[in-house]
């Protein structure tokens, strides 16, 4: 299913709401909705940003529709540049600051004020600065740092889980997506394009999701995973198959996450608990369609029965 409009997410949401839910999230996932969707949110755009990254957005919106006052006033604290960049010296920073554009400083100042070290925004600060700031400046940013920081030392990912074998790690390694293997590749290659953002999304998401998977597999080895098939064993394989093929995108995605590419074989390396909620609703659904068709079946069967009697 594709979504044209952000909006197409919150079925049964205004977008007055939508949008002031939106204004709950931190400034840096709401420049990723709106270069995904536009200003308005209604134009779906080509951005390189994952699907995982941004399902977890959608889902976080729809926690706030759910539990927010979203009238209630929202204190937003402004992160200053010096945190972003904690393990730089403020005089490299502000030297870094000094080699960009005049307009890419008036972004700065707009963000930060004149005094970088108690920041206060301007009124005239918008989204479209916003994104600038995030995907440009921060980016070019953390270029220039880390092109002047002759001692940048990586650990590799086998001393990141020293605690795993070699084995183990590689096994987990082999199911990465295809963008995940790239930002590895990136990390541990000195890829010039590596930046402040590429970094943040391998700390905070790529090294817990290994980490995590490491766990299932060591887990998985002491149990059997039971699959979908024999959870619906009064249905046939190829009834549970035909109904698998019509689900959405969406509820495909969770069964691959709950039971790996191969549903015969299932395994819990994808698996995140924080989708255990979709999983049970999804498992309900099909249920019930694999309920509705038997019995159409059945009726139909019936029909064919009584009408091929009566001709006789």
């Amino acid at each position: 299913m594709v979504f044209k409009t952000f909006y197409d997410f919150f079925k049964g949401y205004s977008p007055e709401n939508v949008k002031k839910a939106i204004n709950f999230l931190s400034e840096y996932r709401q420049c990723i909705i709106y270069m995904k969707y536009g200003k308005d949110l209604k134009h779906l755009n080509k951005v390189n940003i994952s699907y995982d990254s941004f399902y977890n957005i959608v889902k976080k919106v729809h926690y706030i529709l759910e539990t927010k006052d979203l009238n209630q006033k929202i204190d937003r604290k402004i992160i200053p540049i010096y945190k972003i960049f904690n393990k730089y010296s403020k005089l490299e920073i502000n030297n870094s600051i000094n080699l960009l554009t005049k307009e890419e400083k008036r972004i700065i100042t707009s963000k930060y004020g004149s005094n970088l070290e108690n920041p206060v925004s301007s009124p005239d600060w918008n989204i479209q600065d916003a994104i600038t700031f995030y995907f440009v400046i921060i980016p070019k940013l953390d270029k220039i740092l880390l092109k002047n920081k002759s001692n940048f030392i990586t650990k590799t990912i086998y001393e990141i889980f020293n605690d795993y074998t070699m084995e183990e790690i590689d096994d987990v390694l082999m199911c990465l997506t295809q963008d995940e293997k790239t930002l590895l590749e990136m990390k541990y290659n000195n890829d010039i394009t590596w930046t402040f953002l590429f970094e943040k999304e391998f700390r905070e998401f790529l090294i817990p999701k290994i980490r995590q998977k490491l766990k299932a597999n060591r887990e998985n080895k002491k149990r059997n995973i039971i699959s979908i098939y024999n959870l619906l064993k009064d249905y046939t394989k190829e009834e549970i198959d035909n109904v698998i093929k019509d689900l959405n995108d969406n509820y495909k995605y969770i069964l691959f996450l709950r039971f790996g590419p191969d549903l015969e074989n299932p395994t819990s390396i994808y698996w995140d608990n924080s989708y255990l909620k979709d999983y049970i609703d999804l498992l309900k659904i099909i249920k019930k369609e694999l309920k509705i068709r038997k019995n159409n079946l059945t009726n139909s069967i019936s029909l064919k029965i009584k009408n091929e009697y009566f001709r006789k």
